[in-house]
């Protein structure tokens, strides 16, 4: 999940109604998990990559 205070991706145990949430934002469509804007998969790596997140250092690398 993003967290909007330190502009990083904070992971932690998801339930099952996460689950399926991240399943769309990595998707490309957030706009159906979320009633509000949400970023994308690229975006939501590259904040985190900037602000000193860890988890673009897994999953930004391609």
């Amino acid at each position: 999940m993003f967290c909007t205070n330190s502009n990083t991706i904070v992971v932690y145990d998801a339930s099952e109604a996460d689950r399926r949430t991240l399943e769309h934002v990595v998707a490309g469509e957030p706009g159906r998990a979320y009633l509000q804007y949400a970023l994308t998969w690229e975006e939501a790596l590259a904040s985190d990559r900037e602000y000193g997140g860890e988890v673009w250092e897994r999953f930004g690398r391609r």
